[in-house]
């Protein structure tokens, strides 16, 4: 009888096949079992980036609020997707709109955004910082060529600090714009440094 009880509380090895609904996983062995059964499934393909994984790189993700084992997935997918989650929650749910857009229907939205063409709207004063940063990283030779192109005396022979402050002020004169601040650091970058 003993042993009956213990065969009874084991938990059986289930036949993914089936597509038996409400089947309920007790431990890793299972989850590992149902893990590989998703991998094969999706033929070892991440169902977030639709690029070929490693089963040994995959976890089995699950939906947090309904506790319903999802797909076999890169850990990294994993953590993004919950990212993402965590992300609506903490920023859109709270506003009250909870029930009222989805959080796939905010994914959507979000892509859709995503991939309109704003290529005709002003540039962010963000990319006055982004420029200095790309400067800074500039080696010497590189520096000089970029400031030279933008017509700055550099007959004092500037240390860096010097030439990133001149940089700077360039920036700030308003004179040239992102697009040709771009051009110029790609064309510097392209000097080669000793």
């Amino acid at each position: 009888m003993e042993e009956q009880q213990n065969q009874e509380n084991q938990p059986q090895v289930l036949d993914w096949m089936t597509e038996e609904k409400n089947v309920s996983l007790y431990t890793a062995n299972q989850v590992r079992e149902f893990r590989e059964y998703r991998y094969k499934e999706n033929k070892g393909i991440d169902p977030i980036t639709k690029l070929p994984i490693e089963f040994a790189e995959t976890v089995l993700d699950h939906d947090h609020r309904l506790q319903y084992c999802r797909d076999a997935m890169h850990r990294q997918s994993n953590s993004f997707e919950g990212l993402c989650f965590n992300a609506y929650k903490r920023c859109i749910e709270w506003q009250g709109i909870k029930g009222e857009v989805t959080f796939p229907q905010v994914l959507r939205n979000l892509a859709d955004y995503v991939e309109r063409d704003f290529s005709n709207h002003p540039y962010h004063p963000g990319w006055i910082k982004r420029c200095d940063a790309d400067f800074v990283l500039l080696k010497t030779a590189q520096q000089q060529f970029v400031l030279t192109k933008l017509q700055v005396d550099l007959s004092n022979n500037p240390n860096k600090n010097d030439r990133i402050r001149l940089f700077r002020k360039v920036l700030l004169s308003k004179k040239y714009g992102y697009e040709n601040i771009k051009r110029l650091l790609l064309e510097g970058k392209q000097i080669p440094v000793k």
